[in-house]
């Protein structure tokens, strides 16, 4: 009997050292994942940083402002997230291609993780990564693998929306903390990082009311709930106030950049809205429009013979005017050619359009100028007629949409190879690449991103299609996280159609590099929250916890 009695419990003691069949699946998924991030990094590594070639308003830029020491009509035309981020990436001796494809695997882990937290499928968890790990944006010749900002933005926008809905989805107050920090560090950084970052701000504050809401209507410790989403708020307001204190400290000025914030964005802002009958969709600073400025404002006329020849009229105007934003950098050049090429104090500047600018305002108040009053997505975009939005504006959306799944305009991450032909230009690339880390090395494995690109493709089609029907699944189950996808692809072409009025003037080209760029990784984030969405069951995810449990004091009984 004794024997017999044993034997029962000897089948049980063998059958717990058996793996459960889902158990070989998440070994296998964290298996592929590891492997997946190795080669990441080691491709990105492979691939090179592109130079093209070092331009002065751009990466350029950007690398001699975390250099230091250099003053002039560029200086803090672009904010200071980036520099601050490539001092890290110097100090640190880790090459530049290596943080880029870390930021990448750092946004699909948490996409990962937040897929797995919705459905607990693992296959579903994979293809979220697969998405995310090797979006095409990230090892672009154009943006992924140059040493400019939209190579971290990008992976950022990723991190920041697939942290919003962890943060949404987290069981306990502590992983809603963890999730808090990552997304208000996110938020800071972005926000550091370019000059329209304002387009973040709606999702981050909508997140946070949903938690808050969520927590509201819970029955634990909702003080706690409320107050671990207080480091989304607290470390961007943080992060902005010191920028601009460093800002006031170096140039006198509190602001992070000059470009879009300050008196020379506002006097270009003004003269996008002065009524001129030569603005096009292409033309947005007619040269009626800055003539009528420069009577209103007599102490801008030394400006004159600048503003209307030469520098970036050349390339980006006619014999009428100044095409898009450019008269922000013709201004510069301007500023700069009226005072021996030199650049006078930032204070000063501000102090000498902001008279400026008052004088344009009363002459406004007293009928000499008119003001535009129509709508524009931003304050430094000119105002074009209803007409040129659905002509030019409206046609340019629908394919850039289209390029988040099926990116024509994606380039393999080819180095620039214009040859260098002064000993000053040898030394400047020189000095950039060690300062991020990089070196001249043989460009490998090419043939990798091309397959890789189009292997891509194909998942980011099916998993788009298939999201679509895990999208209405999930909203006629009413789960919240269906939603949150809808929301995230809504908002993506929300993004896409703002950046398309912004760059209308440039007749569709670079739509890639400052709309898809941005928008890809939104709706990679989109297609795996609906997968995830779409296995739920019928019942809460949330209630698992206690079945679980309750299972488990049965058994022991």
């Amino acid at each position: 009997m004794a024997s017999h009695a044993r034997a029962p419990q000897h089948r049980s003691s063998t059958a717990s050292f058996r793996p459960a069949p889902h158990n070989w699946v998440a070994a296998s998924v964290v298996a592929y994942i590891v492997l997946s991030a190795i080669m990441r990094v080691w491709l990105s590594y492979s691939w090179n940083i592109n130079q093209p070639y070092w331009a002065p308003a751009d990466d350029g830029l950007v690398v001699r402002e975390a250099i230091g020491g250099v003053n002039d009509y560029l200086t803090i035309t672009k904010r200071p997230g980036f520099s601050l981020f490539l001092k890290i990436v110097h100090l640190s001796h880790v090459p530049l291609t290596i943080w880029i494809a870390a930021a990448w695997i750092a946004a699909a882990l948490a996409l990962a993780w937040t897929v797995q937290r919705i459905c607990g499928r693992w296959l579903v968890t994979a293809i979220a990564f697969t998405l995310a790990v090797w979006c095409p944006v990230g090892f672009d010749a154009q943006i992924g693998q140059r040493a400019y900002r939209g190579s971290i933005l990008s992976p950022a926008v990723l991190l920041l929306a697939a942290a919003l809905v962890a943060m949404f989805v987290a069981r306990s107050w502590v992983s809603r903390l963890a999730w808090a920090l990552i997304v208000g560090i996110t938020t800071g950084w972005i926000w550091l990082a370019k000059e329209d970052s304002l387009w973040i701000i709606p999702m981050v504050l909508v997140a946070c009311i949903a938690c808050v809401i969520k927590t509201l209507t819970s029955r634990e410790r909702r003080i706690a709930g409320v107050l671990v989403l207080l480091p989304v708020l607290l470390i961007p307001v943080a992060g902005d106030m010191a920028a601009r204190a460093r800002s006031e400290h170096f140039w006198g000025v509190n602001l992070l950049e000059t470009r879009t914030e300050g008196e020379l964005a506002g006097f270009v802002s003004r003269v996008y809205r002065i009524e001129a009958p030569n603005r096009t969709y292409k033309r947005w600073s007619p040269d009626t429009a800055i003539d009528q400025a420069l009577k209103a404002a007599p102490e801008l006329e030394n400006l004159r013979p600048y503003l209307m020849a030469g520098m970036y009229r050349e390339n980006h105007g006619d014999d009428l005017g100044i095409w898009g934003d450019y008269l922000t950098w013709q201004l510069r050049y301007a500023i700069s050619s009226a005072n021996g090429d030199q650049w006078p104090s930032q204070a000063d500047l501000q102090q000498l359009f902001a008279r400026a600018n008052q004088q344009l305002d009363d002459a406004a108040a007293r009928g000499e100028i008119t003001y535009d009053q129509r709508f524009t997505p931003g304050k430094l975009v000119a105002p074009i007629s209803w007409d040129d939005v659905r002509d030019r504006v409206l046609p340019l959306v629908g394919p850039a949409m289209l390029q988040t799944l099926i990116p024509r305009e994606w380039q393999a991450p080819i180095v620039d190879t214009r040859p260098i032909t002064t000993a000053r230009a040898q030394e400047v690339k020189d000095t950039y690449l060690a300062y991020i880390n990089e070196n001249e090395r043989p460009q490998r494995h090419l043939w990798a991103a091309t397959v890789i690109e189009r292997g891509w493709v194909v998942l980011a089609v099916v998993g788009a299609l298939c999201a679509v029907v895990g999208a209405l699944l999930g909203m006629i189950r009413r789960h919240a996280e269906a939603f949150i996808a809808v929301a995230f692809a809504l908002y993506a072409l929300v993004y896409v159609a703002a950046e398309c009025w912004f760059l209308v003037f440039l007749d569709g080209d670079l739509i890639w590099v400052y709309a898809v760029a941005n928008a890809q990784p939104l709706v990679v984030a989109a297609v795996g929250v609906a997968l995830a969405a779409g296995c739920m069951p019928r019942a809460r995810a949330s209630a698992s916890a206690p079945r679980v449990r309750a299972r488990g004091r049965h058994v022991r009984g």
